[in-house]
């Protein structure tokens, strides 16, 4: 896209998560969505990552598309 690499991710299922930082409690819900794009530019890649539930995901996907779609690398 616009001259650089993009490698789009689009995965579906249980979100599983630390509550809190080293904590052993965990959150486990399921019908979560992530969206993420890998921006490799001249000075690295750039990592997005959009994660919730489904719906919440399924609405903003067009948005998602766009924004990854409008970066450009400025030296």
């Amino acid at each position: 896209m616009n001259g650089l690499a993009v490698t789009m991710v689009d995965a579906s299922g249980t979100y599983v998560a630390e509550m809190r930082p080293g904590a052993t409690e965990r959150h486990n819900k399921s019908g979560f969505r992530l969206r993420a794009a890998v921006v490799e530019t001249p000075r690295g890649p750039y990592y997005i990552k959009f994660t919730g539930p489904a719906k919440t995901i399924g609405s903003a996907d067009a948005a998602f598309a766009a924004f990854v779609g409008s970066l450009r690398y400025v030296p």
